[in-house]
């Protein structure tokens, strides 16, 4: 089979363009997150929750940076921060297991048993598997 040179550069070209356009621009909330995971992918969650806070800054209605923030707080046992976002996140994705899961662990951390075993019992009910 003949490769033609054209169809090759061609193709390259095209998937240049494809990594090019999917990078987040400076500045952008979506900038901000792969900064936060990069440094919580290094052990600086301090660092990452300060880049998911800039990121939530340019754009408060970013999920992930929502969701990405709560479990930084949650990791560093900054359980009345984590609840804050996740009763909220919660409130906006009352069927997501994972949100409902994360949110009975903070209650869990914060002793508010009878709140964790009602969340674990969400969970239960929205993927029994």
């Amino acid at each position: 089979m003949k490769i033609n040179k054209f169809s090759l550069v061609l193709s390259f070209l095209a998937s240049f363009n494809f990594l090019i356009c999917n990078v987040a621009s400076e500045g952008s909330d979506k900038y901000y997150v792969s900064l936060a995971r990069e440094c919580k992918d290094k052990g600086d969650r301090r660092q990452a929750i300060k880049y998911y806070e800039v990121a939530l800054k340019v754009n408060p209605d970013n999920i992930q940076a929502n969701y990405d923030l709560g479990i930084e707080y949650y990791c560093l046992r900054e359980y009345e921060k984590a609840r804050d976002i996740f009763e909220r996140l919660s409130i906006q994705f009352p069927n997501d297991y994972s949100v409902v899961l994360i949110e009975a662990r903070v209650y869990q951390g914060l002793g508010s048993i009878y709140k964790a075993i009602e969340n674990y019992k969400k969970v239960i009910q929205l993927k029994p598997d």
